[in-house]
């Protein structure tokens, strides 16, 4: 192992005493052999454990102690529910391509059916349009009869003609 990675464990177990009886033993082979990493350790030991040693213990307050009981209650219960959709996802085995293909085909359908009644919508205010239309060429045509009748005087356009 390189020294490097060495310090990395003193850093992370062995100041802690977090580390296994194995591991300790060679580590403690290798401080022997390796000034470099056991320099280390001494200012380590200054640096992090040291200061800490004659620190005066504060006691926090009973209201203090109720909200890391109860922080840690709703980390458990989020956990809990983790763990419930990762027994659920074990179950069910869905390939990323096979949802990506589901997805789109739920997109799909979407759209199809907001545009079949977006259309049947057009349609309908199409239909009324050109009724309302007719019914507006229907009352000209009705007016310029009935004006033409009271009043033979009256010469039609050529315009008029076409379309009467």
């Amino acid at each position: 192992m390189k020294c490097s990675e060495w310090q990395e464990i003193i850093l992370t177990d062995y100041l802690d005493d977090q580390m296994g009886k194995e591991q300790a033993v060679q580590l403690e082979e290798h401080l022997l052999a390796c000034h470099e990493c056991l320099e280390f350790v001494s200012i380590a030991r200054k640096a992090v454990i040291e200061p800490f040693e004659h620190a005066q213990k504060a006691e926090p307050s009973e209201r203090i102690w109720h909200n890391i009981k109860k922080a840690i209650g709703e980390e458990q219960e989020s956990e809990d529910f983790a763990s419930w959709w990762d027994r659920i996802k074990g179950f069910i085995f869905i390939p990323k391509p096979a949802m990506a293909f589901a997805t789109v085909v739920v997109v799909l359908l979407a759209a199809t059916f907001t545009f079949e009644r977006y259309n049947q919508q057009f349609q309908i205010s199409k239909r009324a349009v050109i009724q309302s239309q007719i019914e507006d060429i229907t009352y000209v045509v009705e007016e310029l009869a009935s004006f033409s009748e009271e009043n033979n005087s009256y010469v039609l356009t050529g315009m008029e003609e076409y379309f009467l």
